[in-house]
Parts: C-alpha cells; sequence; structure tokens
C-alpha cells in the first residue's frame, strides 16, 4: 500500500502520530518527497481505508487540541493559583 499526501493536507505531526499508533501492528515508512507530498508506504496487509480513517481521527484530535488549547491553560493556571501558598503582607 501507498498513500501520497499532499505537504498541505495534513500536518505532518499528525501523519506520524497515525504511523506511530499503527506501527505496531503494520510496518509503515514515512518519506517527505520534494515535490510536496509525503509518502507513506507499507509492504504490511494494512488497508488504505483503515489508515485514513485513523489519520482523519488524529487530525480531529489535533484541531480539537489547538482550538481548546488556550481553555487548558486558563484552566490548570486557575487550579495552581489556589494551591499556591499566600504570604501575608506587613
Amino acid at each position: 500500500m501507498t498513500i501520497k499526501l499532499g505537504k498541505n493536507d495534513y500536518q505532518k505531526e499528525v501523519i506520524e502520530k497515525t504511523i506511530l499508533l499503527l506501527e505496531s501492528k503494520y510496518d509503515l515508512i514515512l518519506e517527505i518527497t520534494d515535490d510536496n507530498y509525503i509518502v507513506v508506504s507499507t509492504g504490511s496487509k494494512i488497508s488504505k481505508e483503515l489508515f485514513l480513517k485513523e489519520l482523519l481521527y488524529n487530525d480531529l484530535r489535533y484541531q480539537i487540541a489547538q482550538k481548546t488549547n488556550t481553555i487548558k491553560k486558563l484552566i490548570v493556571g486557575r487550579a495552581l493559583y489556589d494551591s499556591c501558598i499566600r504570604l501575608e503582607q506587613k
């Protein structure tokens, strides 16, 4: 199986995460070409549909993480702020 993805279609981190998740079962190889493509190939029996499904899931997770990053920082900051030691002013 060989899948040719445009570099602008998915973030490189999303493709790498998908490969890491599937590499325990399938031997996947990532190749970056000079003509703005990322090629994922394997000699294993993995369907193109399975890889693309996992890729879409990871892309969705990535987009949600990007959109909720600010609120996560605010929540953690507020939680840590309440647990800080307060010094009395004299």
